[in-house]
């Protein structure tokens, strides 16, 4: 009987394959010295290419199979048909456009409020993106930011007493805007003349 190597993906004889893992490898890519052998790495890239239609998992070892044809399965014994998928799981070619750029869902919301807490704050002070216009000192905002983790973490005060704003919150606003400011062209960069090799300084 016949069967597909998953290492070198060639019809081989079943009777002299072995199951390395849970793959059906024949002898020649068992015999590479190289611990990471073409098995796996094919192995790696058919998981991120296809999705197992029997057990619908995209980690499935048992059913990865070359080029959409079933695959017989070593602990089964059975052939699962295979269908190619995109990158994501909808399979939708807006996807792929999507992947290119960054997504903007991974900070937790509870921060997100808080932020947005302390911005509200400042827009009611100063105006919105007040510092795109008339530029702002990377010293001003640093020396804001600061004070606000001290006041969080060394004071254990939650929120700021004029705005009732979680601390951290208006730090992040802080840096938030540092970092807008630099993006617009806006930003007065006085910091000091840099400390020499930082990382090795901070080294223990």
């Amino acid at each position: 009987m016949k069967i597909i190597c998953c290492g070198c993906k060639q019809e081989k004889d079943k009777d002299l394959c072995t199951v390395d893992g849970d793959m059906l490898v024949c002898p020649d890519c068992l015999s590479k010295n190289d611990p990471y052998t073409a098995q796996k790495r094919w192995a790696e890239a058919s998981l991120r290419a296809y999705n197992c239609q029997v057990c619908r998992d995209a980690g499935c070892s048992h059913c990865i199979a070359p080029r959409r044809r079933p695959t017989p399965d070593p602990i089964k014994g059975a052939a699962c048909e295979q269908q190619p998928i995109s990158k994501h799981a909808d399979g939708n070619p807006k996807s792929a456009q999507g992947a290119k750029k960054f997504s903007l869902r991974l900070i937790p919301l509870p921060a997100q409020v808080e932020i947005n807490r302390a911005l509200e704050d400042g827009l009611k002070k100063y105006g919105a993106a007040n510092w795109r216009e008339t530029g702002v000192a990377a010293s001003v905002y640093m020396d804001a930011a600061l004070r606000h983790i001290m006041q969080w973490f060394d004071g254990k005060q939650e929120r700021a007493e004029d705005s009732n704003v979680h601390n951290l919150g208006h730090a992040m606003a802080c840096l938030a805007i540092v970092i807008d400011a630099q993006v617009a062209g806006k930003l007065i960069d006085d910091r000091p003349t840099p400390c020499q090799d930082t990382d090795t300084i901070l080294k223990r």
